[in-house]
Parts: structure tokens; sequence; C-alpha cells
């Protein structure tokens, strides 16, 4: 029992540690724009356990204007600062109307502006080039302020997706878009795992998402196999199994396209045609059939 006390203490300490040092990046500072949110109640908790800090607030009520959408997507979004401008109204017409089919559950006393919307930005840029983009088995998001201990468990992350629900660390989110190039995403990464299930465990049809995908996992047993990466391209937590190799593969092609496209042409042929996008061509990077 002293074992286990000692464990969580030293763990608790790490993630305290690790949360002084971020705060300390330049790239970290959190905005003043607080959304209006309302104090979450559990429906079927009638104590109202969890009422100090989690605010829930449906995307149908954010009334954000045109201009704050803009402003928010231009300062922290290198992908759709690079869409040519039809392809923008054609993404913000996608976030507007993901964010307005969900619910954001907020664990934390500062809701901002920038949550929503960087989040449903998340979900449109993987899905943009696919007809289908709203996920709608996933009806809650949920937002952690900073990595967090996974249920039942000692493991500490920085998002998943569990049930009707993904959740992210929301300092995790931003730095993945302070930093555009350096292949690590926590929104993409979540948002992946989640449109795989969509596509192919929810909507269980034999459709061409689920046709290429299966063509990307061949070709991806191969690579691990390899249980290395060659290239140095993969961080190893990508040969844990398909499904993070899936993720991982994804946070590439949008982030290190040149090198995911040079180190492994069919991998990123593959992702082409799942994702029916070229990264490679910023300005339209939608593939059309």
């Amino acid at each position: 029992m002293t074992f286990w006390i000692f464990l969580i203490i030293i763990l608790f300490a790490i993630i305290q540690v690790r949360s002084v040092l971020l705060s300390k990046d330049k790239h970290y500072f959190w905005t003043t724009d607080l959304v209006t949110a309302k104090p979450y109640i559990n429906a079927g908790n009638q104590q109202g356990i969890g009422l100090q800090d989690h605010f829930l607030y449906k995307g149908s009520n954010i009334h954000l204007s045109h201009s704050e959408i803009e402003t928010i997507l231009n300062k922290y979004f290198v992908y759709y600062r690079n869409l040519d401008t039809h392809l923008q109204y054609r993404f913000f017409e996608r976030l507007t109307k993901f964010m307005n089919a969900k619910n954001f559950l907020i664990y934390s006393k500062e809701p901002f502006k920038e949550m929503p919307i960087l989040i449903s930005a998340a979900a449109v840029q993987i899905s943009f080039g696919l007809d289908d983009f709203e996920m709608p088995h996933y009806q809650f998001i949920k937002v952690q302020k900073e990595a967090y201990f996974a249920e039942n468990s000692f493991r500490i992350l920085a998002g998943n997706v569990k049930d009707n629900s993904i959740t992210l660390a929301w300092n995790h989110l931003l730095k993945g878009y302070f930093d555009y190039e350096d292949g690590s995403n926590v929104g993409l990464h979540e948002m992946a795992h989640a449109l795989y299930y969509q596509e192919v465990i929810v909507n269980n049809s034999a459709n061409e998402f689920a046709h290429h995908f299966n063509l990307l996992m061949n070709d991806g047993e191969n690579v691990l196999l390899q249980k290395q990466c060659p290239h140095q391209l993969y961080s190893s937590y990508a040969f844990s199994n398909l499904q993070e190799f899936w993720a991982v593969s994804v946070e590439l092609f949008f982030e290190k396209a040149i090198r995911l496209q040079t180190a492994y042409p069919t991998i990123y042929v593959h992702l082409q045609h799942v994702l029916k996008q070229n990264p490679l061509i910023p300005q339209k990077p939608i593939v059309l059939d």
C-alpha cells in the first residue's frame, strides 16, 4: 500500500513539474477571451457532483461572430491560412456545422473561445476531402486543461477517444498548432482515431474509406514488422499497434508530408486515397475523384 501511495505522489509531482515547464513556454499563454458556459450537472446525478470544475455548453449556443472565428483560425491554424479563398469558405461552413452539433465539456474554470473552434477545426482538417465530416457518433468533446490520468490507470494522456466522447488536453493541442512541422499534433491524432471508428465501426459499411483504410493497414503491418523506423520518421509510439500507426501517420501526413512521401511513398498514396487530400498542395489539398 505504501508503494502505491509513493508512486501516486511521484506521478503527481511529474505532472506538476511538467505543467510549470510548459507554462514558461512563450507560446503557452492562454488568451483572455472567455466563453459563456453553464455549470455541468450530470443528468443522472441529482447531487450535482463536479459542479465546481465542470462546464458544459452546446456548440449551437456558442454565439461567435464570423470575424471572431476567422481571427482565431488565422492566428493558430496554418492549414486554414494556406487554403484558397473558396476553400476557406467551405472550411468555415464545415467548422460551424461540426461545432454546432457537439457538446463541449470543459474541465476547467477558464473556458476560452479558442477551445471549441480549434478542436472543431482539427476534425474538419482531417475530414476536409470527405463528404461525411460531422462524426455524429461523438456527442461530447471533453477538454482537460493539461495532461491527465487515464480512467482506472496511472497512464498520463494528452488525449483519448472513448465511447461517444473525444478528450483532449488543451495545452498539448495549442502546442501542436504553434509548431506545425514537428509531426506531433494531438488534435489530428485523436480525430484520426475518431474518424476511423465513425467510418469503419459505426457506419459498418464496405465504403471507399474502409477499402483504402484496409490497404493502408496492410502496408502498415509490413512497416510494423520492422520494429523500428529506418528513416527516423515515426515515433516509437507508432509501433504500438496498427491503430496508433494510423493516427501517427495522419499527423505526419499533414505536418511532414515531404518526408513521409519520400520515406514511405506507398503509405503516403494510401493516405491520399483514404482522406482524399494531398497536403503537398496546401492551397488546394482536396483530391478530386
